[in-house]
């Protein structure tokens, strides 16, 4: 890598007034750029160098310069870094780079611009020798290989949410209660609730304390007398159940009362057969709707 150093001529100020009426304005550095070369020659001088160049997203590439400038006289070895600025690739660093304004001998400094794109790079150098020099020159910068790649942008916290609560189950409600069946078998002709009987209603409506009921009670004979008769046995049964239910609390209009006679036989007999299981009244009790 070349850099040059102008003495403070008219020239050399005339070349800087000239670049930045022409309306060039540095844009933010995309990277810095290191150099070594060696300045040696007679009139016209020749640097050779190397160097690396570093972006701000942390990527590296080897760079390589030759270049030439008019007026020079005895050799120096230099370092320099600086400022790229304008690129917007890597590959936009290569090309042929024109002084602007030379180098200042007192300060060290130069500035080159790329003569096919707007690449700027803004050199300060360390030299060690002897170098006189002035005048405008050329350097060809080429871009190398990559050294490291970029940085790695950072990996997003992921926060693990809690799961999510389980889901609320609603309680099961208690089964509807299902409808229950009693006997009640009464004596051979005989239609009145005995003690006996009361307290089995009793126990039966125990169950079903605080609820709304409804009640169905069906009245039965044996096979004993005439059908007529028996008709009317079963149903003078099934009102004297009905009756005490009353009498016990539940509502009158929830109770149904019907008599059948000899019909629907618990036991299947023939004509004239006395059996208890058929003098019956069968209570059917369900939740009333």
């Amino acid at each position: 890598m070349m850099l040059f150093y102008f003495r403070h001529t008219a020239l050399a100020w005339l070349v800087v007034a000239a670049f930045a009426a022409s309306g060039h304005a540095f844009a933010q550095s995309a990277g810095k750029i290191t150099l070594s070369y060696d300045n040696s020659g007679f009139i016209f001088s020749f640097q050779t160098g190397k160097g690396k160049l570093t972006l701000n997203d942390g990527s590296k590439y080897a760079v390589t310069v030759d270049g030439y400038s008019l007026g020079g006289l005895g050799f120096s070895a230099e370092d320099a870094t600086g400022d790229v600025l304008n690129l917007i690739k890597p590959s936009d660093l290569s090309g042929e780079y024109s002084w602007i304004g030379g180098g200042v001998f007192d300060s060290g400094s130069a500035t080159l611009k790329n003569t096919s794109n707007n690449v700027v790079i803004r050199l300060q150098a360390k030299r060690s020798g002897v170098r006189l020099g002035f005048g405008v020159g050329y350097a060809t910068f080429k871009l190398g290989r990559m050294i490291k790649g970029p940085r790695m942008p950072p990996k997003p916290m992921v926060v693990k949410k809690a799961p999510p609560p389980p889901p609320r189950i609603a309680a099961t409600p208690p089964p509807a209660p299902q409808p229950r069946q009693h006997n009640l078998e009464f004596g051979f002709n005989k239609s009145r609730v005995s003690l006996e009987m009361s307290k089995s209603l009793e126990a039966i409506l125990e169950k079903w304390k605080g609820q709304p009921i409804t009640v169905r009670v069906t009245g039965y004979t044996d096979t004993t007398g005439a059908n007529k008769y028996n008709l009317g046995l079963s149903r003078r049964r099934a009102e004297a159940v009905k009756r005490k239910l009353v009498e016990m609390g539940v509502p009158g209009s929830k109770i149904s009362a019907l008599g059948v006679g000899e019909t629907d036989l618990l036991v299947k007999t023939k004509d004239n057969v006395r059996i208890r299981k058929n003098r019956r009244v069968l209570i059917v009790i369900e939740p009333s709707r």
